[in-house]
């Protein structure tokens, strides 16, 4: 079945889209850049800059008035464009950025059983023998299993908490007898076309009082003040914390980490070319403490943003098994503490390439 599937999809820039072609649209799409990203190297590798873009159904006046009404008085917009869906497709943006779940999406429990880690999680999450578990990605469950009628119903789907695992940056449900890996990833990879539109804006904090994370939550405090900015799916979803809530309304960098990978995904040059790495802060910073050298930091945070599941060496020697982009924050109890640009290098600075490389 694997096999089938990834016949009706199209492998594109590390990430797989299913192919939709309308006649006689083939004119390149450019991104509508409203302000440019112009910030000099000199003031990269000391700036906190995140950046946050809106789903689909969100991409309306009032959110984006929301989104920078909330945040104008802590940081300055230092890009903002509108990406057409076509843009979206073309440049594989979407898929390209959510590729390791893409990947556990097609290959389902082959992934998991890669990693002992993940397996472990399983069996205490669901008191269930990982070998007899009936563990499904979600194009099998739409279109073998018929688990749901289609991407939006799977989409749609709640389940309570004990059927619900979140590990690595992948999820897991379970519905009736199967586990899904990953259930969303058909609807993300294909909400995206001509008529729709994508807000992005990159925000550079003004001080470091604040963090990203306090940005998010200034976002979503001003967006619960306005009827017509209500979240997407709250009613269904008002029993997750407030960080959980936001994410299907709209995205934002979490640390310095997943901004980097978010920068160089979502940002345009006049030109229509992306930016670099070493165009953000993170990247930079690598560069001036001489962790990655600038000839060799696009090879290897590439490979980091497409292989994002890598293993950390620890003090004692042993190691740590992490979804990089998700890393450079820490939770300590229903708070979160955002690690800063040194910290996320010692991060990054700490990753067994052998090992990583190896999986």
């Amino acid at each position: 079945m694997k096999e089938e599937l990834k016949k009706k999809l199209k492998w594109c820039n590390n990430g797989y889209m299913i192919i939709k072609i309308s006649p006689a649209r083939h004119k390149e799409v450019e991104p509508d850049v409203l302000i440019p990203y112009t910030i000099d190297r000199d003031t990269l590798s000391d700036s906190s800059v995140l950046l946050i873009y809106v789903r689909p159904e969100t991409n309306k006046i009032n959110y984006e008035a929301a989104i920078i009404n909330a945040a104008s008085p802590y940081a300055d917009a230092v890009y903002l464009a509108n990406l057409n869906g076509n843009l979206v497709n073309n440049k594989a943006i979407v898929s390209s950025h959510y590729s390791i779940q893409l990947q556990f999406a097609i290959e389902g429990k082959d992934k998991l059983a890669k990693y002992p880690e993940m397996i472990r999680e399983f069996e205490k999450k669901f008191k269930m023998d990982f070998r007899d578990a009936e563990i499904i990605g979600p194009f099998e469950a739409i279109v073998e299993y018929k688990v749901k009628k289609n991407a939006e119903e799977l989409f749609e789907t709640m389940v309570p908490d004990p059927d619900f695992l979140e590990i690595y940056g992948q999820t897991i449900k379970r519905i009736g007898d199967y586990y899904v890996v990953n259930y969303d990833i058909p609807a993300i990879i294909t909400r995206h076309h001509e008529e729709t539109n994508m807000f992005s804006i990159a925000l550079r904090l003004k001080s470091d009082r604040y963090g990203f994370l306090d940005i998010d939550y200034f976002i979503y405090e001003n967006m619960c003040k306005n009827k017509t900015t209500s979240l997407l799916d709250s009613d269904k979803r008002h029993t997750l914390p407030w960080y959980k809530l936001v994410r299907r309304t709209y995205h934002i960098s979490r640390s310095h980490i997943e901004a980097m990978s978010d920068l160089t995904d979502y940002v345009f040059k006049r030109t229509g070319e992306r930016i670099g790495y070493v165009d953000t802060p993170l990247g930079k910073k690598l560069v001036e403490e001489g962790i990655i050298k600038e000839d060799r930091l696009d090879e290897r945070l590439t490979y980091l943003k497409e292989n994002p599941l890598v293993y950390l060496d620890r003090p004692d020697g042993s190691l740590k098994l992490v979804n990089i982009i998700t890393e450079g924050k820490e939770r300590r109890g229903s708070k979160f503490i955002q690690n800063d640009l040194h910290q996320c290098c010692e991060i990054i600075k700490n990753i067994n390439w052998e090992k990583s490389r190896g999986l």
